[in-house]
């Protein structure tokens, strides 16, 4: 995966967050979820290696954790029935629909 190495090599220096976005949204267009859950699978396992190590890239490799994970949220959010959307969205619907619980993520 070139995205991996490309992150790999960039550990001893900063990144520019735009940097960071363009390359998890270059990986999303070719991949979609399944490339970014496999680059989070492989981030993670490096992660580990990395921080039982004492590496101090290990930190910087978080951040690029922390960030797939924003990106993630962002673009695939979890599955949310239609019914709370509508719960939320609607003033009032409250009194129409007083069973449906509130949606904790």
């Amino acid at each position: 995966m070139t995205e991996l190495k490309l992150i790999l090599t960039t550990l001893s220096q900063p990144v520019h967050a735009n940097k960071a976005l363009n390359l998890l949204i270059e990986l999303d267009n070719r991949s979609g979820l399944k490339g970014l859950r496999l680059l989070e699978q492989d981030l993670t396992e490096h992660h580990t290696r990395l921080a039982t190590a004492g590496h101090p890239a290990a930190s910087r490799l978080a951040r690029w954790l922390r960030a797939l994970a924003a990106y993630c949220e962002t673009y695939y959010p979890p599955h949310r029935p239609f019914i709370h959307t509508l719960y939320r969205a609607v003033p009032g619907a409250k009194k129409f629909l007083p069973s449906i619980p509130a949606h904790r993520p």
